[in-house]
Order: C-alpha cells, then structure tokens, then sequence
C-alpha cells in the first residue's frame, strides 16, 4: 500500500472489516505506535492521541483484528 499518511510510520499489520481497514505499526522515530484507518483501503488517515503515545519510550502495535463490534489491536 502507499500513500503520503504512511510516511509517520512502519505498517506491520493490517485487517479488514465490512467498515473499512485498519494498519498498524510504529512511528518512524520509534518513540510510540502508529494507526492508521481507511475506508476503502485507498485512502488513509493517520490517527495520534495519547493512546499511542509512550513518554518518549519506544512502543509498537504488531497485531490488529477485527470482529463484529470492531478492531482491535496489540503489540
């Protein structure tokens, strides 16, 4: 997959639901993980937050899943 929102990150996983997709990884400076979302699996956003965030250490998501209520993720 390419586009311009995976440049904040490393995408290690990805799974599709009847919503849309969801990537995740890790940011490119390794100082937290990385989400991103699409609707159509061409377009994506990158999402931030404090949930991906980890005071500067580094933090990665290696895993996501989706199910009928929706996605869910690990690292």
């Amino acid at each position: 997959m390419s586009s311009p929102a995976f440049a904040t990150g490393r995408m290690l996983a990805v799974a599709v639901a009847g919503s849309g997709a969801v990537a995740v990884g890790e940011r490119q400076d390794q100082t937290g993980a990385a989400a991103w979302y699409s609707p159509d699996g061409s377009t994506w956003v990158a999402s931030s937050g404090a949930a991906l965030d980890n005071g500067g250490l580094e933090m990665v998501m290696t895993a996501v899943a989706a199910d009928g209520s929706g996605f869910f993720a690990a690292g």
